[in-house]
């Protein structure tokens, strides 16, 4: 109980858990003053298979305009993240992505609904499982 709501510790992984399937994180936001507008979006995506292989995708873009004395200017940008590939691990709150390379990146992970890949919090970001339909 915190500050008068029910709260629940979520169960971690057990060791060498293995998962399928491919989750999608995305999040776009814009904004917009007298003088400026921006906006930015991102898409990531993570394909984990029981082999305990992994790839992962993704890509960013922003772009902003700006207005003074009459004077407008702009910018967009827009990168894809390269591709990367290997085998991950999986252990209590813990997911581990090593490349290709040999280089090991550690992130947070854990699964809201128990018995449930629908929904993965990985480094906080929320990666909903496309199951393709």
């Amino acid at each position: 109980m915190i500050a008068d709501a029910d709260h629940r510790a979520m169960p971690p992984f057990d060791e060498g858990t293995k998962l399928d399937g491919e989750w999608v994180s995305t999040f776009a936001s814009s904004g917009m003053t007298a003088t400026s507008s921006g906006s930015v979006a991102s898409s990531h995506t993570l394909r984990l298979h029981r082999n305990g292989t992994f790839e992962r995708t993704g890509w960013s873009g922003a772009s902003m305009t700006n207005e003074i004395g009459g004077s407008q200017s702009g910018v967009t940008t827009s990168s894809n993240r390269p591709g990367a590939s290997g085998r991950y691990k999986l252990s209590g709150y813990r997911l581990d992505l090593t490349d290709v390379s040999g280089r090991t990146e550690t992130m947070s992970i854990f699964e809201p609904d128990k018995g449930s890949d629908g929904l993965l919090v990985i480094n906080g970001n929320n990666y909903l499982k496309d199951d393709g339909k």
